[in-house]
């Protein structure tokens, strides 16, 4: 559900950029507990 909350920010060119930051933290937050 909070990626969907996320997925309101696609509205006009800032809004991708919004989307496109939290989806790289959430990333790369996955892929620092698997090097753990």
């Amino acid at each position: 559900s909070i990626f969907i909350d996320h997925l309101a920010f696609v509205k006009g060119e800032n809004g991708w950029k919004i989307v496109s930051k939290v989806w790289h933290l959430e990333k790369e937050e996955t892929e620092n507990k698997k090097t753990y």
